[in-house]
């Protein structure tokens, strides 16, 4: 089921100034809800950042996602350490980070 909904016929940062915002967690963020590129927003609605999921309209609704326990091959070659919003790999020995979440074998040394 898609719910496809906005909040008044405001935009983000009218929305803001006001005391009853309903997007002022610091896991959650506001939307402008664009119509199309000619209109001007319809209204807004309240999102869970990226690395997090939940209901954004409840305080502390949006939970931080464990991308370690979701999958116990995220990184391979590596251990999967979860953090707020996001996750980093420390590679084995071995291996390098190709970057914070994957590693990649080490070049053999030249002799």
């Amino acid at each position: 089921m898609i719910l496809n909904w906005e909040i008044g016929n405001e935009s983000c940062s009218a929305a803001q100034k006001r005391v009853d915002y309903p997007c002022h967690n610091k896991t959650t963020k506001c939307v402008d809800r664009i119509i199309n590129k000619t209109s001007a927003s319809s209204g807004y609605f309240c999102q869970c950042l990226p690395g997090y999921q939940g209901n954004p309209y409840l305080p502390q609704g949006c939970q931080d996602i464990d991308e370690c326990a979701l999958n116990s091959n995220r990184c391979n070659n590596g251990k999967c350490k979860n953090l707020a919003g996001n996750y980093s790999c420390s590679c084995n020995s071995g291996y390098k980070n190709q970057d914070a979440i994957s590693c990649i074998k080490s070049a053999s040394p030249i002799n």
